[in-house]
């Protein structure tokens, strides 16, 4: 039997026996450790046994709450932060770490296709590095709609809607993007509830604005 192991069987016990108060203390222990460790998602499973133990043990609930952030916002990348401060300033520190947790990172080579005309997408892209270009295809003929570069959110119009991609997105250069799945909509309903509409209207302000400095050719 491994530590956690002993220690979560030693919580049970404690549990069992009625000792609530050395439950919840070992049961805090192992949560600050494992969020030190930047095991968020075992600390944040932990942290539920405490509602189950016991919900009014607020100190502990709260304060673990504030180890899981705090070590979370150690981890996060400047860089990163810096590309999208627009969309992370208009967020909460919860819904910023949820977001930046729930991103995976993705490269690519030249002359990748990344989404094809007349497909589906539930993804929605965030371009940290690289050259990448919009593409419609009509009778065989393609035609460059509009070139994409860092700080452009691309896929939105499939992420959030259930339709195909009425273009192509290909690369131009090596790629670097961090990409959402439509799960983590759902994933957000109840904890972050506003987070997906702020997304969204990010997104269509960006597109707006991308599109205004540089129209895009749909003849």
């Amino acid at each position: 039997m491994n530590n956690l192991s002993k220690q979560e069987a030693l919580i049970d016990e404690c549990v069992k026996q009625g000792d609530t108060e050395s439950a919840i203390r070992v049961l805090f222990d192992l949560i600050v450790s494992f969020a030190k460790q930047k095991n968020f998602t075992k600390a944040e499973a932990l942290r539920e046994r405490l509602f189950d133990i016991d919900a009014m043990a607020l100190t502990e609930i709260i304060k673990s709450a504030e180890i899981i952030e705090e070590e979370k916002s150690d981890t996060l990348d400047q860089k990163h932060l810096d590309i999208w401060s627009d969309l992370y300033d208009k967020l909460s520190t919860e819904e910023t770490h949820a977001l930046y947790f729930a991103l995976q990172e993705q490269s690519y080579d030249t002359n990748e296709t990344i989404f094809k005309q007349g497909k589906k997408n539930g993804r929605l892209y965030f371009i940290n590095q690289g050259q990448l270009k919009l593409i419609h295809n009509q009778k065989g003929s393609e035609r460059l709609l509009q070139t994409i570069g860092p700080g452009s959110v691309v896929g939105d119009d499939t992420f959030f809607s259930i339709t195909v991609c009425t273009s192509s997105m290909v690369t131009l250069s090596r790629v670097k993007l961090s990409f959402l799945e439509t799960d983590s909509l759902a994933a957000w309903q109840d904890e972050f509830p506003y987070l997906s509409s702020k997304l969204q209207d990010y997104c269509k302000k960006l597109r707006k604005s991308h599109e205004a400095a540089t129209p895009v050719d749909r003849r």
